[in-house]
């Protein structure tokens, strides 16, 4: 398909602070699970696939990480159930950038599934910040958070009407809470180190100080006043979250950075007319998720994907601690062109320190949180202006 933005389309939009810190800040709409019968995760996780895709064509979002391969596994074995064709794989490759190559671990997965067909989409710039695909997404919609949103069109494109199925929010759940560290420091029955006692111990520290000591550990160096608050707290409601491990699987997506970003994955899908499908980030599953863990929750994320899908793929897969890195490909000589002819004009000093961010976006390995900002400033350049939540625009 050949996607413009649907004026069924609507992207969730930063305020003017959460913009020049590059991140959304505060709570989000609560998600609750309806009423009736929840089940095992895995039963939700097959019922959720089952509703969505049955008698569909459907597309699997396929890196070979720990999550996307769990959901290509359950949606070919729920299809095969059903009777209905094998979905369809589809994986972005980064020729020539190291760290975000996972050929091999995809093949692994491919192989063990049987699967014939991988749609294998080879990039070659366009998923830097900047690139072709990125310019043209920001020409009909200005910049929209976070950053990456304005590279998946690459894929989008290439696919007809179907459901997209993608582990967004996998990072996020299937994970460890606060109270992991003090689980296994009980249950090992063992004498900890005295890391581990301290990590145990910062589970109970109060609310504000825990906050204050992780935001001002995470500042951003260019960010200045009510930006540099912005982010602060933005990172302070993210590392802090309630004691049980239950409770935290329920509110994994109440930060308003987690409901903003699963938001905008959707409607990028939307805008291509297709359908997403994020299993993992359903309020059902962490309902279910929520009460098989209980108050004590889990040992680690290796354990939640043996427990979830252990008969469904190699154990080498559901185990493994790597991870692709995409820095790489979204960071080139367009951007570092960019930044180097900046005029530095289009942010407020008193927000944001403009020289600061422009050796940022010139080192070796630009940090995350400026990516968005190198965005904005490209769109101002080009005289695009960006719809912000308070019905203001920027520039």
């Amino acid at each position: 398909m050949d996607g413009a933005e649907s004026s069924a389309v609507a992207f969730a939009r930063l305020t003017p602070a959460e913009s020049m810190a590059g991140v959304a800040v505060g709570r989000g709409a609560r998600r609750v699970a309806s009423r009736g019968e929840i089940g095992t995760p895995r039963a939700v996780l097959e019922r959720l696939l089952d509703r969505a895709t049955e008698g569909r064509r459907t597309y699997v979002m396929f890196s070979g990480g720990r999550d996307s391969s769990s959901l290509l596994a359950l949606a070919t074995s729920c299809a095969r159930r059903r009777g209905d064709d094998d979905p369809m794989p589809v994986t972005l490759r980064h020729p020539g950038v190291l760290e975000a190559d996972e050929t091999a671990w995809q093949e692994l997965v491919i192989d063990h599934l049987g699967l014939r067909d991988h749609l294998v989409i080879e990039v070659r710039g366009e998923q830097e910040l900047l690139g072709e695909p990125a310019r043209r997404a920001m020409g009909r919609r200005g910049a929209v958070w976070p950053s990456a949103l304005q590279l998946r069109d690459v894929a989008y494109r290439q696919l007809d009407d179907g459901v997209v199925v993608t582990g967004e929010g996998g990072d996020h759940v299937l994970t460890a809470h606060r109270i992991t560290m003090l689980r296994n420091v009980l249950h090992d029955r063992r004498v900890p180190s005295w890391h581990e006692l301290r990590l145990a111990a910062a589970t109970f520290e109060p609310r504000r100080r825990y906050v204050r000591r992780v935001g001002s550990l995470a500042s951003r160096h260019w960010l200045r006043g009510a930006a540099q608050s912005a982010y602060s707290q933005a990172v302070g409601e993210l590392a802090r979250s309630p004691l049980s491990w239950a409770r935290a699987t329920l509110r994994t997506f109440d930060p308003r950075v987690q409901s903003v970003i699963l938001h905008n994955h959707e409607e990028g899908i939307r805008e291509y007319g297709l359908e997403p499908l994020t299993p993992f980030a359903h309020p059902e599953f962490h309902a279910a998720l929520a009460r098989s863990g209980g108050f004590w929750g889990y040992e680690g994320r290796t354990h939640v994907f043996r427990m979830l899908f252990g008969d469904l793929l190699p154990d080498a897969i559901l185990a493994r601690q790597t991870k692709a890195s995409f820095n790489g490909a979204r960071w080139g000589e367009l951007e570092k062109e960019f930044a180097r002819s900046w005029t530095g004009d289009c942010f407020d000093p008193e927000w944001v320190d403009a020289e600061a961010l422009r050796r940022e976006w010139l080192s070796d390995r630009p940090g995350p949180g400026s990516d968005y900002l190198i965005q904005l400033a490209w769109a101002a350049s080009e005289g695009i202006t960006t719809p912000l939540a308070d019905g203001t625009t920027f520039p």
